[in-house]
């Protein structure tokens, strides 16, 4: 069979408007590389390569910072830092972001013993970033 006639690009012309996504990456996104289940660790290194790859642009916050500066592990923190370090860190924190995780909490959307996940949360609603990464 023969095509006749030219397809065009669905995406246009321009490659360069194809926008990255712009995402915000918590914690466990960061562990996920060193998961017993290897496909938790399989994802994980694929999501890694595209970031290195700049096919998507992530952001941490602080907050993510603060809970890898927790590791007892000076190894695994330093992996971890070093792992963090391919995201830009400018995502919202401090109290604005901290009051709205703790109506998170109020409301009852998020449980009390989750109250940095709902940190996650509000820096990423905050942040307008397109998605969170958990």
């Amino acid at each position: 069979m023969t095509l006749k006639g030219t397809i065009g690009n669905p995406l246009g012309d321009d490659l360069k408007t194809v926008q990255i996504p712009e995402l915000y990456v918590e914690t466990s996104v960061v562990n996920g590389v060193f998961s017993r289940d290897k496909r938790i660790a399989t994802v994980s290194l694929i999501f890694f390569e595209k970031i290195q790859t700049k096919q998507i642009k992530g952001h941490i916050s602080s907050y993510v910072l603060a809970e890898i500066y927790e590791t007892t592990s000076i190894d695994k923190r330093n992996k971890l830092l070093s792992l963090a370090s391919l995201f830009v860190n400018d995502a919202p924190s401090g109290p604005n972001i901290e009051e709205t995780g703790k109506e998170y909490v109020t409301r009852g959307m998020i449980p009390a013993k989750y109250i940095l996940d709902a940190h996650h949360i509000a820096s990423a609603s905050h942040g307008k970033f397109e998605a969170l990464v958990t």
